[in-house]
């Protein structure tokens, strides 16, 4: 059985709020049986040596145990490397957060559960004063570069202020607003509370027509619903028990926050010893919370959407009916069958639809036939009205089309590359980036490279780039790395490096200066066991490359440690063999590609799978990542670059089984490149004469990146020869600019290449 590798730690049940629903009855003091800091940093420990992975911090309220940076900072030295909590953000000022983001926390969830301190006081059992301290810690933890969430408990005395809240949202610059549902535990097992939960039709029709036709886009917040609500909009993959479990503030393990009702407890951390947390992870009990859908009974049993939402959260069936194969209490989902009025036309339909789950549609990418029939007559509903059901992949497909539209429009600067040299210690026979090409000469300086990311700094928001990737070349050949790492980070860049490997396996000492200079995310190629990566790479270096990937796993966990293979006739059949490598050292991301035809790639016909070799590639990566999802494995992989994959209906269509999201170009639209004579372009994979756009030695890069990048963004110029009549050109919008020659006609297609 697999072992959860995510907890949801209750760290305190002690509160400053008196929520009349709250799940874990939270005390105004700390519980006398509550766990000590040693007997944390015990769990930490051994929470690692059995493959944990993730830790997110609740409550209670967790802010007010004074220990919990030092928890961290201790969980920080076993291999976690980032932490979430979750906050009514009263008690948080600007010098504990210092103190929280230095321990390493990431993400901050805040509950603000009205639109005006009166609404949210009502609720939250705190005074008017509250509304305003939770806006301040928003703001705090906003403007330090944190991850937030508002998270908003949805009941009857708010449903009418969602709109009020979404401006609010947008109003502080907060993209993410989450709503929880009601479950009837710990204290809102009262039947007061439950009584109180009850909305009225009409309430629920004005929120259901302000949610069916809510445009995220237009106001830079995504709204999230959690699983007490059906699912909702979400399709249900449930990981309780699989790859999260809840552990209360006494050492108490359940499968999730749902299930924290006494059936469903699994044993102590600390009851006997530690050694016993790997047998309760993996007990019976544990995953005794899962239940096929076919086993659900009920008015879910009669559903024809049942294939697609599993029945709901098992544990708010539980905890209303004390029968996990009950029917969900509180579908809202339910509402939009006798409300189809409301609903935009691309989701309205006159008949039936039967979905496929996600392991069948993604084992085979073709049409299925559920056995879950609908029965005649299920639903008292007038005759012929129209019924709504789960957008179709089509209809995923079309938003997506809608997203890169206004890419391309906006085109948002979020992700830097700095292709810091094209010294190189390889000599790979795919390489984009050739070091014959290198002119030492006119490599930017160390006060050249300082000016012109200072410019950058100055001219755009760094919250907004996500990341600046240092790549070359081999970026660790540059003496001046660790000073320039340090600099970017002082400057406000969260930066990564992608590299071969070698020299930080000779030296593992530099990947501790790496960490110390502010490094906290690293790329490894890995193209192969050691032959196949001598032969590709012209280096024995499997020795080096594999020692610097144990050292950052085992040594150095602040820094999120990722691989990139690219699949070759060279190491081809060996893709197994690599994935159990990379699983085996505890890598937890990795990517897989194939290359790209540019620099010397094309002198060696070996570098390029052909079109089944293609097929069999993209088949494989989807099983893995259907593996993932299943919780058989926590190595998580993606298909890397390379362009359109086709729809999964279309014979041999991968996109969206084989990555994420779905294939888009952002060259220029969303990426921006820094060479290493100091060039700003698009993207290194497309050829110099449509890349560079100008020199920034001389120039402002905010200037050339509104003015100069229409080869990237007028896509109309690419709306040519094949592309004309392909039905796939609203998705990709051309492709990759890197199959593109210098009169922008197509020379590759992924797409082309893997369909009949």
């Amino acid at each position: 059985m697999s072992i959860p590798c995510a907890v949801i730690w209750e760290i305190t049940k002690q509160c400053n709020f008196n929520c009349a629903h709250c799940v874990v009855c939270a005390t105004a003091k700390r519980p006398d049986d509550e766990m000590t800091t040693e007997m944390a940093k015990r769990f930490t420990e051994k929470f690692a040596d059995i493959g944990g992975r993730q830790i997110f911090f609740s409550g209670g309220e967790p802010l007010l145990r004074d220990d919990l940076e030092e928890i961290m900072n201790h969980a920080g030295n076993f291999g976690f490397h980032s932490f979430s909590i979750a906050s009514n953000g009263s008690v948080l000022n600007e010098k504990r957060l210092k103190t929280l983001i230095k321990a390493g926390v990431n993400n901050m969830q805040f509950s603000l559960d009205g639109a005006t301190p009166e609404e949210n006081a009502s609720i939250r059992g705190a005074g008017i004063g509250a509304f305003e301290k939770i806006l301040r810690a928003i703001r705090l933890t906003r403007d330090a570069g944190i991850s937030v969430t508002v998270g908003t408990f949805f009941n009857p005395r708010n449903i009418d202020s969602i709109p009020d809240m979404v401006e609010l949202c947008r109003r502080e610059k907060v993209p993410m607003l989450r709503f929880s549902g009601f479950i009837p535990l710990g204290r809102g097992r009262c039947q007061e509370v439950i009584d109180g939960m009850k909305f009225s039709w009409e309430q629920i029709e004005r929120f259901l027509k302000f949610i069916c036709s809510y445009d995220p886009y237009q106001t830079g917040v995504q709204i999230g619903f959690d699983h007490a609500f059906g699912p909702f909009m979400e399709r249900n993959v449930c990981t309780a028990g699989k790859q999260i479990f809840y552990l209360s503030s006494n050492g108490d393990i359940y499968p999730c926050p749902s299930f924290l009702h006494p059936d469903f407890k699994c044993g102590n951390a600390f009851e006997n010893s530690l050694e016993d947390l790997k047998d309760i992870l993996e007990s019976k009990k544990m995953k005794s919370c899962q239940v096929r859908a076919d086993e659900i009974t009920g008015e879910c049993a009669q559903c024809e959407d049942l294939q697609w939402c599993k029945g709901g959260c098992r544990g708010v069936a539980y905890a209303y009916k004390e029968d996990i194969r009950a029917s969900f209490p509180n579908c809202l989902r339910k509402y939009l069958k006798y409300l189809p009025a409301i609903m935009p036309e691309p989701t309205r339909q006159t008949e039936k639809r039967e979905m496929k789950s996600d392991r069948e549609q993604k084992a085979s990418g073709r049409k299925y036939r559920s056995k879950y029939k609908k029965k005649k007559d299920d639903y008292s509903l007038p005759a012929n009205m129209p019924k709504w059901s789960f957008p179709t992949i089509e209809e995923k497909y079309r938003f997506h089309a809608e997203c890169i539209k206004y890419m391309v429009k906006n085109h948002p600067f979020n992700y830097l590359l700095w292709e810091s040299t094209l010294n190189c210690n390889f000599n790979c026979t795919h390489c984009s980036s050739p070091r014959e090409n290198w002119k030492k000469d006119r490599e930017m300086t160390t006060e050249q490279a300082k000016n012109v990311f200072k410019k950058f700094a100055d001219q755009f928001d760094l919250r907004e780039i996500q990341t600046l990737g240092i790549t070359g070349g081999e970026p660790t050949l540059r003496p001046d790395l660790l000073e320039m790492i340090s600099y970017l980070v002082k400057l406000g860049f969260r930066v990564a490096i992608d590299t071969n490997g070698f020299i930080t396996g000779k030296n593992p000492d530099f990947i501790k200066k790496l960490e110390q200079a502010g490094l906290r995310n690293i790329c490894i190629s890995l193209d192969g066991m050691r032959e196949e990566l001598k032969a590709f790479r012209g280096v024995d270096g499997f020795p080096n490359v594999v020692k610097t990937i144990e050292t950052l796993i085992d040594r150095h966990p602040r820094i999120f440690t990722q691989t990139i293979t690219m699949v070759t006739q060279y190491n081809f059949k060996s893709i197994d063999r690599i994935f159990k490598l990379l699983e085996n050292m505890g890598v937890p991301y990795a990517r897989f590609g194939t290359v790209m035809a540019i620099g010397r790639a094309p002198g060696d016909e070996m570098n390029f799978l052909d079109r089944d070799q293609t097929r069999k590639l993209l088949h494989w990566i989807a099983g893995k990542r259907d593996e993932y999802l299943l919780g058989k494995t926590k190595l998580e992989i993606e298909f890397t670059d390379n362009g359109w994959c086709g729809k999964i209906e279309d014979p041999f269509g991968f996109e969206g089984l084989v990555r994420q999201g779905y294939f888009m170009c952002t060259a220029g639209i969303g990426m921006g490149i820094v060479t290493y004579d100091g060039k700003f372009g698009g993207c290194l994979s497309v050829p110099p004469e449509l890349n560079i756009q100008g020199d920034l030695l001389t120039e402002d890069p905010r200037h050339i990146w509104e003015t100069r990048f229409k080869v990237f963004r007028d896509k109309n110029r690419l709306h040519t020869g094949q592309c004309i009549d392909c039905d796939q050109w609203d998705y990709c919008l051309g492709g990759g600019m890197h199959e593109r020659d210098l009169n922008l006609r197509l020379k590759g297609c992924t797409y082309q290449k893997i369909k009949f």
